[in-house]
């Protein structure tokens, strides 16, 4: 992975899809660590909430992607 050049501007993007309790955060928190400090792990759990299922896109905008952006 580390050598792959990144393709997403200066930074390397993931993203781990799977069924629930299939391990996504538990592979995530190893590529976290395998990539070093500082490597954030963004999780939809996170963002997503059973009241708005898919109001979490404006989340991910103003916390995730907007500050990578600056």
């Amino acid at each position: 992975m580390c050598a792959l050049a990144p393709s997403c501007g200066p930074v390397r993007l993931v993203a781990v899809d799977g069924h629930a309790g299939s391990g996504k955060s538990t592979f995530a928190a190893r590529l976290a660590d395998a990539l070093g400090p500082g490597t954030p792990v963004v999780r939809l759990d996170d963002l997503a909430t059973h009241r708005e299922p898919f109001g979490w896109a404006g989340r991910l905008r103003a916390r995730v992607l907007e500050p990578l952006a600056r």
